[in-house]
């Protein structure tokens, strides 16, 4: 069992460190490489330098990573919250995201029990292929979809 735990946590922490690989490389081909010469563009210049822009991406990366484990600091925001650290922006937005999820298994699982029950008494009739029908459209449908469309 002690194996099988450590495993788990190996293949854990490779997938955490595969996706933050990824989404870092993603994020740095955002930002421009080079920017105009200008006013403006020169504070921002000044901005991504100090960010260290600047540095090679393995070496941005390795000091990205190095600061999330011995500092737990994820970074700063500049779109969501101007200058606030990434990890209060995320924790400032989990409460809410949490209800919301909570309120819909309160809502899905008995909902979905009750029609689960009705569909196996009516096995083979039309309220049961009715049903069927219209949770494979809502399953079919992104959120944001059936979001409005509920609203």
């Amino acid at each position: 069992m002690g194996k099988y735990v450590l495993q788990r946590v190996g293949l854990m922490i490779i997938t955490f460190l595969a996706i933050t690989v990824t989404l870092f490389v993603l994020v740095r081909f955002l930002v421009p490489a080079e920017v105009q010469y200008g006013p403006q563009q020169a504070l921002e210049q000044a901005r991504l330098e100090a960010l260290g822009y600047d540095k090679p991406i393995i070496e941005q990366l390795w000091i990205f990573v190095k600061n999330i484990f011995t500092k737990g600091d994820f970074g700063t925001s500049w779109k969501i919250a101007y200058m606030q650290p990434v990890g209060q922006v995320f924790f400032e937005a989990l409460p809410p995201t949490v209800l919301i999820n909570v309120y819909s298994l309160l809502i899905s699982v008995p909902l979905g029990l009750a029609i689960g029950i009705l569909c196996a008494r009516k096995k083979g009739k039309w309220i049961d292929g009715a049903f069927s029908v219209l949770i494979m459209v809502f399953i079919s449908l992104p959120s944001l979809v059936t979001a409005f469309i509920l609203q």
